[in-house]
């Protein structure tokens, strides 16, 4: 059977996929959000390129954390909901995701566990 190339599932997955977060906090509780950015590339990229390529899209790059997906996961990131989940494939409940801030400083890099809290706020 002959199957269409130009499918969106036969796109060439990326070797590396990194997910940043930023909890954006408004005077009013209705303008809370999420804001994401995820960046793909074909080869590992340092922190130093991450924040380059985070400045290129916003200018509140270090206010994102950098959050951690285990392998064969689903990662949900709500835009309204502070809190992240991770689900499996083994049918387990939803699991907190850890998060670094101050990712882009070797010397400073911290986890912030489930990925809840923004840069500063633990």
């Amino acid at each position: 059977m002959d199957v269409p190339t130009h499918r969106w599932w036969h796109t060439p997955a990326c070797v590396y996929s990194y997910t940043f977060r930023r909890w954006v906090i408004e005077e009013e509780a209705a303008g809370w959000q999420a804001q994401v950015v995820v960046v793909h590339s074909p080869t590992p990229l340092f922190p130093d390129d991450l924040l380059l390529r985070l400045l290129a899209v916003t200018p509140y790059a270090k206010e994102f954390l950098l959050i951690e997906q285990a392998a064969d996961s689903v990662l949900v990131l709500d835009t309204w909901q502070r809190t992240l989940e991770v689900i499996g494939p083994n049918d387990a409940p939803p699991q907190p995701v850890r998060a670094f801030s101050r990712w882009w400083s070797y010397a400073e890099c911290d986890v912030v566990e489930g990925g809840g809290a923004p840069p500063g706020a633990h």
